[in-house]
């Protein structure tokens, strides 16, 4: 089964606050923000992109609204 994007986040979150020690030690130190510098964002109302596949997944626009909403719970801040 291929891991999507968001259970990397969410499993690489989880194995930073497990290599961190007790709860005690994460209270602490302050966890670094996640930022997510790269997304692809596409609005086939705007654009027509040809490797778009007819019809699956990809077959509609992404934009901002979906992005937030994908990383509700990952614990990316930026």
């Amino acid at each position: 089964m291929p891991l999507s994007r968001r259970d990397l986040i969410i499993g690489s979150a989880a194995a930073g606050l497990l290599a961190s020690g007790s709860a005690a030690a994460r209270e602490e130190k302050p966890m670094l923000p996640l930022i997510d510098c790269h997304q692809h964002l596409w609005d086939v109302t705007k654009f027509k992109l040809p490797w778009l596949p007819a019809s699956g997944v990809l077959a509609r626009s992404y934009v901002m609204d979906d992005y937030r909403q994908a990383i509700v719970g990952t614990g990316i801040d930026k």
